[in-house]
C-alpha cells in the first residue's frame, strides 16, 4: 500500500491518487476556478456566434453548419492531444494555460475582418467547384478548418493542460478531473445561454464575439499575472500546484506498490494501472460514447421542437440543458470518483444506463404534450414563464440520460491516465477520442441514421451502441466474478428488449401528430433537414370541407384552406402585373406547396429558379 506525503494511506484516496505536495493558497485555487469557468462561457459564445457567421459565407443548409461544428470540434480534438503531451513536460502550466487564453481571445478579436476576405475566397471556390458536390464539399470543409484551426486547437488544450496544474495539487486526479470538467462545462452552459437568449438579440452577432473576446483577454491577463506573483514567490506555479514530481519521466504517475493484505487496498489491475489492452479498450469506448452523445443531441433537438415550437430556440434549450446535465453529473462524481477501485465497471455501468435513459425517453417524449398542457396552466405565458416551461420539459427528457454522461468522462479519465504515464497526456488523448466520436456521431445522425431509420428507431440504434459498449467494459475488468458480467447482459438485454417489444413502434408519431389536436396527421417523414408533416382538417373546418397543411418541423410552410392559398396566388400574380415583358426569368424564395411556382408558370415567365433559404 502506497502514502502519500502526509502518510495518509492511498486506500483512503482510491484507485487515482497521486503524489501531491505543497498546496496554493485557497483563495488563489478558486479564483483560477472562476476564471477556467468564465473561459468555458466565452467558448461557448464563440462556438455559436462563429458558427452563425460563416453559415452567412458558407449557407445555413445542414451540410454547410454541420461543416462548420465539425471543423471546430476536429481543432478541439487536435489541441487537447496535442498539448497534453506539452504540459506533461515541466513547464509553467498555469503559465501556459494564460498564453492559451490570449491566443484564444487575440483571434477572435479579428474574426469579423477574417471574414471579410472569406468571401472572396469562397466566392472562388463556388465558381470554381459550385457544380461537383463532393469537390465542393471538401474544399468547403478544408476552408472552414482551416480558418478555425489556430482558435479551436488553443481551446482545445486549456482542459488537459489545467489538469495537469491541479491533479498534483491535491492527490485527487480522478476527483480534479470531475471538478474541472464540470466546472468549465457549467461555464459552457451559461455561455450557451447568454449567446441563446441575451447576447445575440440585444447586441448583435459580431458585439457577441467582441464581449467573449474581452472575456477571454480578462481571463489571460489575470492568469499570466497570476503564474508571474507565484514564480515571484520563490517557486514556479507548477511546484506550487503539486510539489516536485517522483523521478521517472516528466508527468509519470506514479504507480502504486503490491496490493497488501489490507481488505480496502485496491485491485492490482486499480493500483497498478490497466495493461495497454484495456486502455486502448477506454480509448474506443470513449470516442463511442461520444459518438452516441452528440448523435442523442441531434435526435432530442429534432423532436424538441414540437414542444418548444422554434428552432432556434429548441437548439438553445436543448444544448444549454445537455451541457447543464453532463456538469451536474460530472460534479456529483467528484467526491467519489477516487474511491471507485474498479474504473471499467464503473464505466460500464454509467454506459448501460445512459443506453437505457436514452430508450426511456421515447415514451417520455410522446407523451409530453401532457405534461406540456398542464404546465401551461400554472406557469405565467410571459417570455420567462414560457423559457422556464421550455427548459422543465427539456430536463424532464434528457436531464436523467445527460446526467450520466457527464459522470462517465471522470471515471473513465481515472482509469486511462493511472496508466498512460502522464496526466496532461492521458487527458488529452481520451478528450480527444471522445470529441472525435462526437463529431462523427453528430454528422452520422443528421446525415445518415435519422433520414434512414426515423428518429424512435435511432434511438434504439444509438441506446444499443451505449448497451454494448457498457457490457463489454463490465466483462473486460480483471478480476471481476462471472456473475457481475452476466448481471450487466441481462439487464441490458432485458431493458433493450423491453423498450423494443413494450414502446409503440410509432409513438413520437403521436407527438408530431399532437402538435395539431384538432387534425388527422396523414402523412410523416424524416429526412436530413427535417421532419414533414401533413395535416387534414376536419370538414366545415375552415368553412371549408378539405383542408390540409404542409409542416416541415412543426412549422406551417403551406396549406390548401382560402386564406392560406390567396397568399400563395397573390404572391405569383402581382409582381408580373408590374413586369410587362413577356417571358421574363424569376427566382422564387421557398417552394413550399407549389401554387407560387405553377402560378408564376401560367403568367408566362420562361423560367423559374425556387431558392430555399
Amino acid at each position: 500500500m502506497t502514502s502519500d506525503r502526509k502518510g495518509k494511506p492511498a486506500g483512503a484516496g482510491g484507485a487515482g491518487a497521486v503524489s501531491s505536495g505543497p498546496s496554493i493558497g485557497r483563495g488563489t485555487a478558486a479564483l483560477v476556478l472562476v476564471l477556467f469557468t468564465l473561459s468555458g462561457a466565452a467558448g461557448l459564445v464563440y462556438e455559436i456566434v462563429w458558427t452563425r457567421l460563416l453559415t452567412l459565407v458558407f449557407g445555413n443548409t445542414v451540410y454547410a453548419a454541420s461543416t462548420v461544428i465539425a471543423s471546430f470540434m476536429g481543432g478541439l480534438a487536435i489541441g487537447s492531444y496535442a498539448f497534453g503531451r506539452l504540459a506533461d513536460k515541466r513547464v509553467d502550466t498555469l503559465r501556459l494555460y494564460g498564453l492559451l487564453e490570449a491566443g484564444v481571445g487575440l483571434f477572435a478579436l479579428v474574426m469579423p475582418f477574417v471574414l471579410q476576405g472569406l468571401y472572396v475566397v469562397y466566392g472562388g471556390l463556388f465558381r470554381a467547384f459550385g457544380e461537383s458536390p463532393a469537390p465542393f464539399f471538401v474544399a468547403r470543409f478544408l476552408l472552414s478548418f482551416t480558418l478555425l484551426l489556430v482558435p479551436t486547437i488553443l481551446m482545445g488544450a486549456t482542459l488537459p493542460v489545467l489538469i495537469r496544474f491541479f491533479a498534483f495539487r491535491r492527490g485527487r486526479l480522478g476527483g480534479e478531473v470531475a471538478r474541472l470538467y464540470s466546472l468549465n462545462t457549467w461555464g459552457a452552459t451559461v455561455g450557451c445561454f447568454a449567446a441563446g437568449f441575451y447576447l445575440i438579440e440585444k447586441l448583435g452577432v459580431t458585439a457577441a464575439n467582441y464581449v467573449a473576446a474581452a472575456v477571454s483577454l480578462s481571463v489571460a491577463v489575470s492568469i499570466l499575472l497570476l503564474a508571474r506573483r507565484l514564480a515571484a514567490a520563490g517557486h514556479s506555479a507548477e511546484a506550487a500546484a503539486g510539489g516536485a514530481e517522483p523521478a521517472g519521466k516528466p508527468g509519470d504517475v506514479p504507480a502504486a506498490a503490491p496490493r497488501s493484505a489490507s481488505p480496502t487496498a485496491s485491485p492490482p489491475a486499480a493500483a497498478a494501472g490497466y495493461s495497454p489492452s484495456l486502455r486502448r479498450l477506454l480509448l474506443v469506448s470513449a470516442a463511442l460514447v461520444g459518438f452516441s452523445s452528440l448523435a442523442y443531441e441531434v435526435i432530442w433537438t429534432r423532436v424538441i421542437v414540437y414542444i418548444v415550437t422554434a428552432s432556434v430556440e429548441a437548439f438553445a434549450v436543448v444544448l444549454t440543458t445537455f451541457l447543464a446535465g453532463i456538469a451536474l453529473g460530472s460534479l456529483f462524481v467528484a467526491r467519489w470518483v477516487d474511491r471507485w477501485r474498479r474504473s471499467l465497471t464503473v464505466f460500464g455501468a454509467i454506459e448501460i444506463a445512459v443506453g437505457l435513459a436514452a430508450i426511456a425517453s421515447i415514451p417520455l417524449l410522446s407523451n409530453i404534450h401532457g405534461t406540456a398542457a398542464w404546465l401551461a396552466r400554472v406557469v405565467p405565458q410571459d417570455f420567462k414563464g414560457l423559457t422556464a416551461m421550455r427548459f422543465l420539459i427539456t430536463a424532464i427528457v434528457i436531464g436523467g440520460p445527460t446526467i450520466l454522461m457527464g459522470a462517465a468522462f471522470p471515471v473513465a479519465a481515472k482509469g486511462f491516465v493511472r496508466a498512460a504515464g502522464g496526466i496532461g497526456r492521458g487527458v488529452g488523448s481520451l478528450y480527444a477520442m471522445n470529441t472525435v466520436g462526437s463529431v462523427a456521431g453528430s454528422l452520422a445522425a443528421g446525415f445518415l441514421v435519422l433520414p434512414l431509420l426515423g428518429a424512435q428507431k435511432s434511438l434504439y440504434a444509438f441506446a444499443l451502441l451505449n448497451l454494448a459498449v457498457g457490457v463489454v467494459l463490465v466483462v473486460a475488468e480483471p478480476g471481476r466474478r462471472a456473475r457481475a458480467a452476466v448481471g450487466a447482459f441481462a439487464i441490458a438485454a432485458a431493458g433493450f428488449l423491453l423498450g423494443v417489444y413494450r414502446i409503440p413502434p410509432n409513438s413520437f408519431h403521436k407527438l408530431f401528430a399532437d402538435s395539431r389536436p384538432e387534425t388527422e396527421m396523414i402523412y410523416c417523414s424524416e429526412d436530413v433537414t427535417a421532419t414533414v408533416t401533413v395535416h387534414q382538417y376536419p370538414p366545415g373546418y375552415y368553412f371549408q370541407d378539405d383542408v390540409r397543411v404542409i409542416c416541415t418541423t412543426g412549422v406551417d410552410v403551406a396549406g390548401t384552406d382560402y386564406m392560406l392559398r390567396t397568399t400563395q396566388l397573390v404572391q405569383g400574380h402581382l409582381p408580373l402585373l408590374f413586369y410587362p415583358k413577356p417571358g421574363p426569368r424569376v427566382m422564387q424564395v421557398g417552394f413550399g406547396s407549389g401554387e407560387t411556382s405553377r402560378v408564376v408558370l401560367l403568367e408566362g415567365a420562361s423560367h423559374i429558379d425556387v431558392i430555399e433559404i
